[in-house]
Protein backbone atom coordinates (compact mmCIF):
# COMPACT_ATOMS: atom_id res chain seq x y z
CA UNK A 1 0.00 0.00 0.00
CA UNK A 2 1.32 3.46 -0.84
CA UNK A 3 -0.31 6.71 0.20
CA UNK A 4 0.69 10.28 -0.60
CA UNK A 5 0.84 11.94 2.79
CA UNK A 6 2.16 15.45 2.20
CA UNK A 7 3.01 17.49 -0.83
CA UNK A 8 4.48 20.92 -0.29
CA UNK A 9 6.56 23.31 -2.32
CA UNK A 10 9.89 21.89 -1.09
CA UNK A 11 9.21 18.20 -0.49
CA UNK A 12 6.77 15.36 -1.01
CA UNK A 13 6.28 12.54 1.48
CA UNK A 14 4.95 9.18 0.42
CA UNK A 15 4.12 6.44 2.92
CA UNK A 16 4.87 2.86 1.97
CA UNK A 17 3.52 0.07 4.15
CA UNK A 18 3.09 -3.64 3.73
CA UNK A 19 1.34 -6.06 5.99
CA UNK A 20 2.63 -5.81 9.52
CA UNK A 21 4.21 -2.63 10.79
CA UNK A 22 2.46 0.65 10.06
CA UNK A 23 3.95 4.12 9.90
CA UNK A 24 3.19 5.79 13.22
CA UNK A 25 1.39 9.15 13.09
CA UNK A 26 3.75 10.82 15.57
CA UNK A 27 6.74 9.46 13.65
CA UNK A 28 5.41 10.88 10.39
CA UNK A 29 4.85 14.27 12.04
CA UNK A 30 8.35 14.27 13.57
CA UNK A 31 9.92 13.41 10.21
CA UNK A 32 7.81 15.95 8.29
CA UNK A 33 8.45 18.79 10.74
CA UNK A 34 12.19 18.07 10.90
CA UNK A 35 12.56 17.99 7.13
CA UNK A 36 10.57 21.20 6.77
CA UNK A 37 12.69 22.95 9.41
CA UNK A 38 16.00 21.78 7.92
CA UNK A 39 15.06 22.76 4.35
CA UNK A 40 13.97 26.22 5.48
CA UNK A 41 16.98 26.64 7.78
CA UNK A 42 19.35 25.84 4.91
CA UNK A 43 17.40 27.92 2.39
CA UNK A 44 17.00 25.01 -0.02
CA UNK A 45 14.72 25.78 -2.95
CA UNK A 46 14.73 22.40 -4.74
CA UNK A 47 12.16 19.65 -4.31
CA UNK A 48 13.03 16.60 -2.22
CA UNK A 49 11.20 13.28 -2.40
CA UNK A 50 10.80 11.41 0.88
CA UNK A 51 9.50 7.91 1.46
CA UNK A 52 8.51 6.94 4.99
CA UNK A 53 8.53 3.16 5.22
CA UNK A 54 6.61 0.93 7.60
CA UNK A 55 9.71 -0.80 8.92
CA UNK A 56 12.03 -0.44 11.92
CA UNK A 57 15.38 -0.28 10.12
CA UNK A 58 17.02 -0.64 6.72
CA UNK A 59 19.67 -3.34 6.35
CA UNK A 60 22.78 -1.74 4.90
CA UNK A 61 24.75 -4.91 4.11
CA UNK A 62 24.71 -8.67 4.54
CA UNK A 63 25.58 -8.08 8.19
CA UNK A 64 22.24 -8.07 10.09
CA UNK A 65 23.71 -5.62 12.63
CA UNK A 66 24.46 -3.04 9.91
CA UNK A 67 21.22 -1.05 10.04
CA UNK A 68 20.08 2.54 9.52
CA UNK A 69 16.94 4.57 10.17
CA UNK A 70 17.46 6.66 7.04
CA UNK A 71 19.11 6.64 3.64
CA UNK A 72 19.84 9.43 1.14
CA UNK A 73 19.83 8.33 -2.49
CA UNK A 74 22.17 10.72 -4.26
CA UNK A 75 21.50 11.95 -7.78
CA UNK A 76 17.77 11.29 -7.46
CA UNK A 77 17.18 13.64 -4.51
CA UNK A 78 15.35 11.05 -2.43
CA UNK A 79 15.35 10.17 1.25
CA UNK A 80 13.94 7.01 2.77
CA UNK A 81 13.23 6.94 6.51
CA UNK A 82 11.83 4.22 8.76
CA UNK A 83 8.59 5.22 10.43
CA UNK A 84 7.46 2.15 12.36
CA UNK A 85 8.55 0.60 15.62
CA UNK A 86 7.93 -2.67 17.34
CA UNK A 87 10.92 -2.95 19.66
CA UNK A 88 11.95 0.15 21.64
CA UNK A 89 14.88 -1.62 23.36
CA UNK A 90 17.54 0.00 21.11
CA UNK A 91 16.15 3.37 22.27
CA UNK A 92 16.31 2.58 26.00
CA UNK A 93 12.67 1.52 25.86
CA UNK A 94 11.59 5.10 25.24
CA UNK A 95 9.26 6.21 22.47
CA UNK A 96 10.52 9.78 22.95
CA UNK A 97 14.10 8.62 22.33
CA UNK A 98 12.96 6.85 19.16
CA UNK A 99 11.14 9.97 17.90
CA UNK A 100 14.22 12.07 18.67
CA UNK A 101 16.37 9.67 16.64
CA UNK A 102 13.91 9.97 13.73
CA UNK A 103 14.21 13.77 13.86
CA UNK A 104 17.99 13.60 13.88
CA UNK A 105 17.95 11.07 11.04
CA UNK A 106 15.60 13.22 8.93
CA UNK A 107 17.80 16.30 9.39
CA UNK A 108 20.95 14.26 8.72
CA UNK A 109 19.59 12.99 5.40
CA UNK A 110 18.49 16.53 4.40
CA UNK A 111 22.09 17.64 5.04
CA UNK A 112 23.29 15.00 2.57
CA UNK A 113 20.81 16.40 0.04
CA UNK A 114 22.12 19.92 0.71
CA UNK A 115 25.73 18.68 0.39
CA UNK A 116 24.89 17.22 -3.00
CA UNK A 117 23.27 20.47 -4.13
CA UNK A 118 26.43 22.31 -3.02
CA UNK A 119 28.67 19.82 -4.84
CA UNK A 120 30.18 18.68 -1.52
CA UNK A 121 28.68 15.21 -1.09
CA UNK A 122 31.41 12.60 -1.13
CA UNK A 123 32.01 9.19 0.40
CA UNK A 124 34.75 10.67 2.58
CA UNK A 125 34.84 10.60 6.35
CA UNK A 126 35.30 14.38 6.26
CA UNK A 127 31.99 14.81 4.41
CA UNK A 128 30.20 12.64 6.99
CA UNK A 129 31.79 14.47 9.92
CA UNK A 130 30.67 17.81 8.45
CA UNK A 131 27.17 16.40 7.99
CA UNK A 132 27.05 15.29 11.63
CA UNK A 133 28.20 18.73 12.82
CA UNK A 134 25.60 20.59 10.74
CA UNK A 135 22.92 18.11 11.81
CA UNK A 136 23.68 18.88 15.47
CA UNK A 137 23.52 22.64 14.83
CA UNK A 138 20.17 22.38 13.04
CA UNK A 139 18.70 20.04 15.66
CA UNK A 140 19.78 22.49 18.38
CA UNK A 141 18.15 25.37 16.48
CA UNK A 142 15.01 23.29 15.98
CA UNK A 143 14.84 22.48 19.69
CA UNK A 144 15.30 26.16 20.57
CA UNK A 145 12.66 27.16 18.02
CA UNK A 146 15.05 29.23 15.91
CA UNK A 147 14.58 29.37 12.13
Amino acid sequence: MSVLSYCGSKFTIRIVEKEGLKVEKDALEAIRDSIDFALNHLGIDGHLFVTVVGTEAFRMSDNPEDKALGIYHSSIQHIAICGAIENLEPFDGSRENWLEELKITAVHEVIHYWQELQGNLTESEESEVKCIQITAQICDAMEEGRG
